[in-house]
């Protein structure tokens, strides 16, 4: 069975956050594994969708992001 896979835009526009965002917790480690297709387009799965609910419900709660790092970091 083929996974869901969801855009950049996709994705920026389900969380109301920026591209420039979602790159950037990329960058930082923690959304990991992004698909990057061969024309350089970022692809999301509903793994991703998981780790974005909790990303932003650490932020809610005040969780910088380097306690995110470590708390990601663990857990794999």
């Amino acid at each position: 069975m083929d996974e869901k896979t969801y855009s950049i835009r996709e994705f920026s526009r389900r969380y109301r956050l920026p591209s420039s965002t979602l790159r950037y917790y990329e960058e930082v480690g923690l959304l990991t594994d992004v698909i990057h297709t061969d024309n350089g387009q970022r692809l999301y799965t509903d793994k991703h969708v998981e780790r974005m609910d909790g990303i932003l419900c650490f932020k809610r709660a005040g969780m910088p992001i380097s306690k995110m790092q470590d708390y990601y970091h663990y857990e794999e």
